[in-house]
């Protein structure tokens, strides 16, 4: 009898600690487009959001969720990985390794998780910066491919929704332009830009806003315009919808391959507000658009889109 009990207990605790455990869904947020977004049901940690990059140009890019267990050391993303050992904690943040991968001749497979936001100064609890790189014979998404790199925060909950917003800079930064789900590629990798970034003014009233496109980054952008609507669902997500353009600051004549304006639309996007108060806006997306050289050659390109401001 005392043999059934423990029999009818152990099957009991298992069923319930794999009801627990996080689950990871792949959606494709955008009719008709191949673009997609992992998301994340069950998990008992730490949330986080993150963009994973894949090959170092050209590659494609997903929107992912993760659940970050750093008490035992398990990270359900878009790519995970099981058997992570703790390396260093120190006063910058926590390292976590597998051990098996450390006997390579390239870096072993790492999570990083930063003890302090190192993307804004107005800094919220519990929200921090992580890392994740992988290689070839671990990447499960997309195996053709030789590196893929997981970037994004971490957070406990989202914040509260803002009843209004006065007008506030934010930096929309573009990375990985590249033409992977594009079918007629024109361009080489190493000829596609690498990143650029545009400020826009936040103005929230209620659930809608809107993003005014102000200037370039000062580094490779100059001149930007454009205007995108903002709004926030009922679970608190932030989307954005629009367009804008963008001027090179670099618009040498000697090399027609340069591009000289960039114009885009963003056709996905998952952010969120943090902080009670809120006090931060950020989140990842899809822009798709086309970019003109200075020869009047024009290519069309995807790209990611990462948000991230401080509320005033």
């Amino acid at each position: 009898m005392k043999w059934l009990l423990a029999t009818i207990f152990l099957s009991v605790f298992q069923v319930l600690h794999a009801a627990a455990a996080p689950t990871i869904t792949e959606t494709q947020p955008v009719e008709g487009d191949p673009f997609k977004d992992f998301r994340i049901e069950n998990c008992d940690a730490k949330f986080g959001l993150a963009l994973i990059q894949y090959d170092t140009l050209g590659g494609p890019f997903v929107i992912s969720d993760f659940c970050i267990d750093a008490k035992n050391a398990r990270f359900t993303g878009a790519e995970i990985k099981q058997g992570f050992e703790l390396v260093s904690d120190s006063r910058a943040g926590q390292k976590f390794d597998i051990p098996s991968t450390r006997d390579r001749a390239y870096p072993p497979t790492s999570f990083t998780i930063l003890r302090e936001d190192n993307a804004l100064s107005c800094n919220v609890e519990g929200v921090t910066s992580f890392d994740y790189p992988l290689y070839q014979e671990e990447l499960e998404r997309f195996p053709e491919f030789d590196f893929a790199y997981a970037t994004g925060f971490t957070y406990d909950k989202v914040g509260a929704l803002p009843t209004s917003v006065e007008p506030t800079e934010v930096l929309l930064s573009l990375t990985n332009f590249n033409q992977y789900d594009i079918k007629e590629k024109s361009l080489k990798d190493a000829e596609l830009p690498t990143g650029t970034g545009i400020y826009s003014s936040l103005v929230m009233s209620g659930v809608k806003g809107t993003l005014d496109v102000i200037e370039g980054d000062g580094y490779s952008t100059g001149d930007a315009s454009g205007t995108l609507s903002v709004e926030i669902s009922p679970d608190g997500g932030v989307s954005l919808a629009g367009s804008f353009e963008a001027k090179s600051l670099d618009k040498n004549g000697q090399d027609y391959s340069k591009w000289i304006a960039i114009r885009g639309q963003v056709k996905y996007f998952r952010g969120y507000f943090f902080g009670e108060p809120a006090r931060q806006i950020r989140g990842f997306g899809l822009v798709e658009g086309s970019l003109e050289t200075v020869s009047g050659d024009v290519y069309l390109f995807r790209s990611d889109v990462s948000m991230a401001g401080c509320l005033q």
